[in-house]
């Protein structure tokens, strides 16, 4: 298992999608050096997702993040994502969708190579101000299981609700 950066075409394209071609070349940038999530210590459950790029957030607003990651996981693991407690409770940030799932078989997938986007809803009465490398959310690795009686064949062939299908 392994976190792993998108290719800087599919995490360029996720950009201009969704903020515009405006300053592309210093987001370029900033990715070309982004840090992969980490633990913070050595006792600490979450992986801490940074901020590829700067951002200001309007009160009520609802924005998607292309966090220029993916993760490769164990084919009986997923990855849950929350935002970091910090982010809740000081800067009244949540996740728009409330929890974030990343399922193995999301990884590489044909119509985003498993590129998480993360959506966030300000429930803050001011403009939030962040910079690249702030810690945003924190995604959790764990073991699922399966009922005996399941005999799910279904095989994932897109991104972002493409098991809806």
């Amino acid at each position: 298992m392994k976190f792993e950066k998108v290719s800087e075409e599919e995490f360029k394209k996720r950009v201009i999608e969704l903020f515009g071609g405006d300053e592309l070349d210093e987001v370029m940038e900033k990715f070309k050096n982004m840090k992969l999530p980490s633990r913070s210590t050595a006792s600490s459950a979450g992986y801490d997702f940074h901020l590829p790029f700067s951002i200001s957030i309007r009160p009520g607003e609802t924005f998607i993040i292309p966090t220029g990651i993916k993760v490769k996981l164990d084919p009986d693991k997923v990855l849950m994502i929350a935002p970091r407690s910090s982010i809740g409770i000081k800067k009244h940030l949540r996740l728009a969708n409330t929890q974030a799932y990343i399922d193995a078989d999301y990884y590489n997938n044909p119509d985003n190579e498993g590129h998480i986007l993360l959506a966030f809803k300000s429930e803050n009465k001011n403009t939030l101000g962040f910079i690249a490398g702030d810690k945003i959310a924190q995604g959790i690795i764990i073991q699922y299981y399966t009922t005996e009686d399941d005999n799910c064949t279904e095989v994932r062939n897109g991104g972002i609700g493409s098991t809806g299908n």
